[in-house]
């Protein structure tokens, strides 16, 4: 079971609580109630220092649960070790004839180490596009060792000494980002792509803030031809919170509870309707009343009661 919870410090001047605030269990403070509401792992922190030495972008960035999906692919050698075998992020956009993104493909590559710790890269261009809810993807050889050719998940493609396979298509935080300082798009914005990297470790990826697109880990600062360097401060989680103070909440429940000794009442308690009509002669009784109740013979014997020697039948007993 899952728990998600939150441990929350509030103060009001000199005054500190410290509690923990769950779903159904909230923290309670200076009269407030603090639910949890929410719980988020797509958020990054991010930094951005201009030329000439300043800050002007430190903050975190939420992608907002917005998410692209990316291909994971997986590379083996000959020998059974895996070269390769993670999220690969969209590059770029090779846009289609409609108007729409329907018919726009992603573009990327699978790029790695002929042998680990190698310099000596090899790289196999992708694309993909997502048809009724199906990521179709092509794969080109490495220097072009084989033409463009479909790859379907599950069926790998040798191509001398790698084995290639789609393993999947796999949802990441992506996001567009207006004004990001030292952007070089005509309107200021980039594209940042959080994926998780073959060592499991999530980093940034970024296209429109440099003339090629910029990959940011949690190891250090990248510096951009404009000048600008970015940072990578870590994926944070989070928590979305209720907070709620209603000093009239007492007042509705007994309210309500009110109501609903009212509606009881109504629906449960037997209703009866009597009507009387009195002649010198004698005195007649007539009523209404629900099936459930004997009120025939409730009304015999107040007859009973008030005199008649004939309201009786066999049967009827008198109360008292």
């Amino acid at each position: 079971v899952i728990d998600f919870h939150s441990k929350l410090e509030v103060r009001r001047g000199d005054q500190l609580v410290t509690c923990t605030a769950t779903v159904n269990n909230p923290c309670r403070a200076f009269g407030y109630k603090i639910h949890q509401a929410a719980f988020f792992d797509d958020v990054a922190r991010l930094r951005v220092v201009a030329p000439s030495g300043q800050v002007v972008y430190d903050d975190v960035l939420d992608f907002n649960s917005e998410s692209t999906a990316v291909p994971v692919m997986k590379v083996t050698a000959a020998d059974g070790r895996v070269l390769f075998n993670q999220e690969v992020p969209q590059m770029a956009t090779d846009a289609g004839a409609k108007p729409g993104p329907e018919d726009d493909v992603a573009i990327a590559a699978v790029t790695f180490a002929k042998t680990p710790g190698s310099t000596d890269l090899v790289s196999y261009p992708i694309a993909w596009r997502v048809s009724n809810g199906q990521m179709l993807l092509t794969i080109s050889g490495a220097n072009g060792s084989f033409p463009p050719r479909a790859l379907k998940q599950g069926e790998p493609l040798t191509d001398g000494a790698y084995r290639i396979s789609f393993e999947g298509p796999q949802e990441i935080p992506a996001i567009k980002v207006a004004d990001l300082p030292g952007a070089v798009t005509d309107d200021g914005s980039a594209i940042v792509q959080m994926p998780v990297g073959g060592d499991g470790r999530s980093y940034l990826y970024v296209t429109g803030a440099d003339a090629s697109n910029l990959i940011l880990t949690d190891s250090g600062a990248v510096k951009a031809a404009s000048g600008y360097s970015y940072s990578f401060l870590g994926r944070l989680e989070a928590s979305g919170v209720s907070v709620k103070r209603d000093p009239g909440s007492t007042f509705i429940w007994v309210a309500v509870a009110m109501a609903m000794v009212g509606l009881a009442i109504t629906f449960y308690v037997p209703r009866r309707r009597l009507w009387v009509k009195v002649t010198p002669e004698r005195t007649y009784l007539a009523g209404v009343a629900e099936r459930t109740t004997r009120f025939s013979r409730e009304l015999r014997q107040l007859g009973a009661r008030l005199g008649s020697p004939d309201a009786l039948l066999p049967g009827d007993v008198e109360e008292g």
